[in-house]
């Protein structure tokens, strides 16, 4: 846990970040029991549909929920995590399954605010379990300086390394607000992308991310050219009636 600075925590369990009400999304899960029978998810605003099928559809997935400032997409993230944890606790194969996510936010040091940070969050959640944070080389391990000091190739590399060591089944990755943080944010979801299609042909883990942006970002373009591909449609605007 020396390594976890910022803490990855610290803004999803502050009071900067609103918890939703009880019952409030609801509807994202409205289909849970039943599941979804047919396809109405096929339009532009984020249904239950589209969230069942990412969470559940036996390969890996992407899904990008796009809502203007104010209009709730962290406390969307945040029901997403809270849902994924509490069913896993009812899951047999919770073993399988592992859950790691970053808020991107704006409050941190400008020296957090760089796509390194989210990678450095994501491999710190990773390693909590003790076998894949014996995979980072020692020199990582032991220096928290040049754990922190590394370079966005560097931290890509043992990401990659440790989603790849087939440690779980299934590794759920929530990303809120990817227009957030400006450095090197382009060059995240280009090497996020370019997983998604090493990971299409690996059938023994899957990799499940869901992510927030304003609409306005200019990674949404990025998102659709280098993954529309390898997925339906994964673009999603965050509406309410």
């Amino acid at each position: 846990m020396d390594l976890n600075e910022p803490p990855y925590n610290a803004f999803r369990d502050s009071e900067n970040l609103i918890k939703p009400e009880k019952d409030t999304l609801r509807w994202l899960l409205e289909h849970d029991d039943a599941g979804p029978k047919e396809s109405p998810g096929s339009g532009s605003s984020l249904s239950s549909y589209d969230f069942i099928k990412w969470r559940d559809c036996p390969q890996s997935g992407a899904l990008l929920v796009k809502g203007a400032p104010g209009q709730g997409k962290s406390v969307l993230s945040n029901f997403v995590l809270y849902h994924l944890e509490e069913r896993q606790k009812d899951v047999e194969a919770a073993q399988d399954c592992k859950i790691i996510y970053h808020f991107c936010n704006i409050r941190v040091q400008e020296k957090f605010q760089t796509a390194e940070a989210v990678l450095r969050s994501l491999i710190v959640q990773l390693c909590e379990a003790r076998c894949l944070f014996r995979q980072l080389p020692q020199s990582l391990r032991e220096n928290r300086a040049a754990f922190h000091a590394a370079s966005f190739d560097t931290l890509w590399y043992h990401l990659k390394n440790l989603l790849s060591h087939g440690t779980f089944r299934t590794v759920y990755c929530v990303i809120d607000g990817l227009d957030v943080y400006k450095t090197g944010m382009k060059q995240l979801v280009e090497n996020l992308a370019k997983l998604f299609h090493e990971n299409s042909e690996n059938r023994a883990s899957y990799l499940k991310l869901f992510c927030t942006s304003r609409p306005t970002s200019d990674l949404s373009p990025c998102w659709k050219i280098f993954l529309a591909e390898f997925f339906g449609p994964i673009v999603k605007t965050l509406r309410f009636s």
